[in-house]
């Protein structure tokens, strides 16, 4: 899911260039895995298993993907 977005980016910014828009997006990209990763941690990792981890990040992910297009 994390490589499709990587592809998503990178043709994006090799039709469009790297603009303001595409600098907002890396940076918002940045900031919500940075609270996923926080929010996983903050759970009891024990009780969470490898796939709710994932799914966390991908929802994260897909939030700002969605503003993006």
């Amino acid at each position: 899911m994390v490589l499709s977005y990587s592809c998503f980016l990178i043709i994006r910014i090799a039709v469009n260039g790297f603009d303001k828009k595409m600098y907002l997006v890396l940076k918002n990209i940045s900031k919500i895995m940075q609270k996923a990763v926080t929010l996983i941690h903050a759970k009891n990792i024990k009780k969470l298993k490898d796939g709710e981890k994932s799914y966390i990040i991908k929802r994260k992910i897909r939030k700002v993907m969605i503003l993006c297009m």
